[in-house]
């Protein structure tokens, strides 16, 4: 049965995402790669709502996120969302 539209494939050990685009041809991306395309949609949608460009971010993570880049963003905090949300009630108190 299948679920989604994807398909999980190993790579060197990793999990990697496997999908077919438009024109039938298969491509494989790693999870950061679709972490990526993600946050860029994401900026895009901020930017076209705003209207001016977004350099800098605040990025709430779960607690188990590894720390690296994240594609086109200068990140200012990276935080774990417990402590995100402890440090933001304290704020607003």
């Amino acid at each position: 049965m299948k679920l989604v539209p994807y398909k999980i494939v190993n790579k060197d050990g990793k999990p990697y995402i496997q999908v077919k685009i438009k024109d039938g041809e298969t491509k494989v991306f790693s999870p950061e790669e679709i972490s990526a395309m993600i946050l860029t949609k994401m900026k895009e949608t901020a930017e076209a709502f705003l209207g001016k460009k977004i350099n800098d971010a605040v990025v709430t993570v779960p607690g188990n996120w590894k720390s690296g880049t994240i594609h086109d963003f200068l990140i200012l905090l990276l935080c774990q969302y417990l402590t995100f949300s402890f440090q933001l009630y304290s704020l607003l108190q």
